[in-house]
């Protein structure tokens, strides 16, 4: 039975060196392949931020037409 785990134990522990990162991670990063990783990665960074920052500005613009149509009809005597 320990023969069975031990060996169970050295079949899981012996590719963990290469399942631990991908096969551009073993390569040159100044390769063309990393250097569009890297432009890959900053893109979807970018686009993070305008997508966030998009619903943030829609949600302030949004407050303010609400606070500017409250303040019309408070300021209105006939009520339209």
């Amino acid at each position: 039975m320990r023969t069975v785990v031990a060996a169970l134990l050295v079949a899981a522990l012996l590719p963990a060196a290469e399942a631990l990162a991908c096969s551009v991670c073993f390569g040159d990063i100044d390769a063309p392949i990393g250097q569009s990783l890297r432009s890959s990665v900053l893109f979807l960074l970018g686009l993070t931020y305008v997508v966030i920052g998009g619903g943030a500005l829609g949600f302030f613009v949004a407050r303010r037409r609400g606070q500017r149509r409250r303040m019309a009809a408070v300021t209105d005597p006939r009520g339209t």
